[in-house]
């Protein structure tokens, strides 16, 4: 990560690494201010860590779904990732924060109602099987 710009000529459309604007002033992973890594993939962040982070100890942030988060939790511990947004919370969170409601909030919408009505399913199954106990006894 000496060369950057020589190393990755240019990105997955084809345009040149040195005209994109986030990569001005980027010559070297010294010169990187943060990696934020969003994958689904696992080992990928112990990847990054071992290349950018270890070694020019450039910070990283990391989105995760919520099901990979626990198992990342002891590198924010270790100070190896110093931030991380948590599944489909984490991305309502991020859109409130800075005020542009999208995805994230839909599916924290939409997932709350389907709790609401879990919920009001245990409470029908159990009344039913009050009503079907009480029945039972009388007979």
């Amino acid at each position: 990560m000496k060369n950057i710009p020589r190393t990755i000529v240019d990105d997955s459309r084809g345009t040149p690494v040195r005209g994109l604007t986030m990569m001005r002033g980027v010559t070297d992973a010294k010169s990187i201010g943060l990696v934020v890594l969003v994958s689904g993939l696992a080992g990928v962040t112990e990847m990054w860590i071992g290349l950018v982070q270890g070694p020019y100890q450039v910070p990283l942030a990391a989105a995760y779904t919520a099901v990979m988060a626990p198992g990342y939790y002891p590198f924010m511990d270790a100070g190896q990732i110093r931030g991380m947004l948590v599944g489909a919370r984490g991305a309502a969170e991020l859109e409130k924060l800075v005020k542009r409601p999208g995805l994230g909030e839909a599916i924290m919408s939409a997932q709350s109602w389907a709790h609401v009505l879990i919920i009001v399913l245990i409470i029908v199954g159990n009344v039913g099987y009050l009503l079907a106990r009480g029945r039972e006894r009388r007979r």
